[in-house]
């Protein structure tokens, strides 16, 4: 008889090292053990097709029925058990890795001269709104638009 708690816990350690980013093929990998195969390949089935909002959503017992009655596979109670112990693994992780911070800013925040930089003088050819875009459209949205001058004919 196997203990299944014994299991479960195999099986979330195998999911916190994948979800590391580390090598499942490295020597100090967890293996799946064999009693949790089964458990495993629903648990990544299921995975593979959850829903995303702002975060990822639980494994749904519904979807987990849809599953199980699809493949023509029953699902016994302890097997229930262990795909949510492994759903709350997974979620926890995922929340602990959106809160983290980034280490570095991704760039220099944008800056009416940093765009002009980018740009050379150059905007993309269309505004969201449909509208050519230009610099100096640009300026007037930041508060740094100044008309141009034009050119005196009289003291050229």
């Amino acid at each position: 008889m196997i203990d299944l708690q014994w299991l479960s816990e195999q099986l979330c350690d195998v999911l916190h090292w994948q979800l590391a980013d580390h090598d499942p093929q490295h020597p100090d990998a967890p293996e799946v053990p064999w009693a949790g195969r089964r458990i495993w390949s629903i648990f990544l089935d299921l995975n593979a097709t959850r829903t995303v909002g702002f975060a990822p959503n639980p494994i749904s017992l519904v979807e987990i029925e849809s599953w199980s009655r699809l493949r023509r596979e029953p699902i016994r109670p302890f097997e229930l058990e262990i795909l949510q112990a492994l759903d709350a693994a997974f979620l926890k992780a995922a929340r602990v890795m959106s809160e983290r911070k980034p280490e570095e800013p991704l760039g220099p925040p944008m800056t009416p001269s940093l765009f002009r930089a980018v740009f050379k003088g150059e905007a993309p050819k269309l505004a969201p709104s449909g509208r050519k875009f230009s610099i100096e459209l640009f300026d007037a949205w930041t508060g740094n638009y100044e008309p141009p001058k034009k050119a005196d004919p009289l003291h050229q």
